[in-house]
């Protein structure tokens, strides 16, 4: 029972911390938001994770198997168009927190580059899993060589959509980034 519910404790702290970092920035939270944001003692959180950098670390991890797992289902069940689309429909599901807190895998990447530990590469991969993502239903379209250059221009048009429409805090801009993205894809 108590390893349970320390796991389980672990995971509310991750999920917090995961939370907590997207709105308000890795730099602007402290230990004591993540636990205040997951109702335990701080006391759990230096259990869970002995530093800001381990709980960090666990952040990314837990993002890049998100980012795995969620890919894999689409490759899985969808055929490659309908899986670019897919992001594409999923960006405007999500735009109200995409305009006001951007992607939460670019701002994780870009609150840490700053970082001179190993984090910052780490953080890294989470764009590059879109990128390795993106490149494989271009193949699998039979784009060949041009597959990696195709899904970097797709990546960039979705990051650089969430970037404009936070920026401007403009709806217009990211639907207008989005239906140009969903031209494309539906024309290929």
């Amino acid at each position: 029972m108590t390893q349970t519910r320390s796991k389980n404790t672990r995971e509310k702290l991750l999920n917090a911390a995961m939370d907590v970092f997207y709105t308000r920035g890795v730099s602007g939270t402290t230990l004591q938001d993540i636990a205040e944001s997951a109702g335990v003692p701080l006391g759990n959180v230096y259990y869970h994770f002995k530093t800001k950098q381990d709980l960090i670390r666990a952040v990314i991890e837990a993002r890049v198997d998100e980012l795995h797992q969620d890919f894999g289902i689409l490759e899985a069940k969808l055929e490659p168009k309908a899986a670019l689309l897919t992001l594409i429909t999923d960006s405007r599901k999500d735009k109200k927190n995409l305009i006001k807190y951007g992607c939460p895998y670019a701002c994780l990447t870009a609150d840490l580059r700053e970082d001179s530990s190993d984090l910052v590469s780490q953080a890294g991969s989470l764009l590059e899993i879109w990128v390795e993502f993106a490149t494989r239903q271009f193949k699998r379209l039979g784009k060949g060589k041009d597959s990696r250059a195709l899904a970097e221009s797709y990546v960039s048009g979705l990051q650089g959509g969430y970037l404009l429409a936070r920026s401007t805090g403009s709806t217009v801009t990211l639907e207008r980034q989005l239906n140009r993205l969903e031209q494309w894809i539906q024309g290929l």
